[in-house]
């Protein structure tokens, strides 16, 4: 009965598309960045704990999770899947809720999903040193300083502005750009010069990702870096 249960609380996210990587750093990789003062609310519940979870489910595929109505709603599903790493989905998939992220999230739900609160995370032993609370942040690290190669540009472009739609669970399952493999057999697209690219010139004139998507366009630094790959030969590594 409980591994049935759990079944159909899984089928209710069936659909998000998420893009795979190893090297993700987020808002939620427990990278020092919280302050034990912070109140547990749903404001830090959307920006730390379901930041990933957005990508799809802010409205464009249900349960919409992008309000605190519509959190609270979902909180008992949310927890389903995050508690046996099955949200978000590895199979395509960003790195799981770290221990942090978890614990407020149930603590949220303990609270009764609150939009306001006094509790704050120092409350959370899992938040403490590494998964949480204290240390110095990690810097962040401009995209034109990262390595050249697939997983720069999977992690700072297609994964949050181009693979909800372009994977094999997508909109557009018949361009996808995740894994490597598959980006590749439709290479034309990326053709060199990059600046001559299909990739380039869609994202370039602001069609793709298309504005109602909700998604940000490329910066001009994002641009640079993406033509500098094509260029270079699409290096994986």
């Amino acid at each position: 009965m409980k591994n049935t249960t759990l079944i159909l609380l899984c089928l209710l996210f069936v659909g998000c598309n998420y893009s795979k990587s190893k090297s993700i750093a987020s808002i939620g990789s427990g990278n020092g960045s919280l302050s034990g003062t912070t109140v547990i609310d749903f404001a830090l519940i959307k920006s730390y704990s379901l930041s990933t979870c957005l990508n799809c489910h802010s409205g464009s595929q249900a349960p919409d999770i992008s309000t605190a109505a519509g959190a609270s709603a979902s909180i008992v599903r949310i927890l389903a899947r995050v508690d046996v790493d099955t949200m978000p989905p590895a199979s395509g998939g960003y790195q799981m809720l770290n221990a942090c992220q978890k614990a407020l999230l149930h603590k949220w739900s303990d609270l009764g999903t609150p939009t306001t609160s006094t509790t704050t995370v120092a409350s959370i032993p899992e938040c403490a040193g590494a998964g949480g609370i204290g240390g110095t942040p990690a810097p962040v690290i401009p995209i034109s300083q990262m390595p050249l190669n697939y997983d720069t540009i999977l992690t700072k472009i297609l994964q949050p502005k181009c693979i909800t739609c372009h994977s094999a669970t997508g909109t557009m399952p018949d361009i996808q750009f995740f894994p490597y493999t598959t980006l590749m057999l439709k290479s034309s697209k990326w053709s060199a010069p990059g600046t001559s690219s299909t990739v380039y010139q869609v994202s370039k004139q602001k069609s793709m990702p298309p504005a109602s998507s909700g998604l940000s366009a490329l910066t001009t630094e994002e641009l640079t870096v993406l033509t500098k790959w094509i260029d270079a030969g699409k290096p994986e590594l």
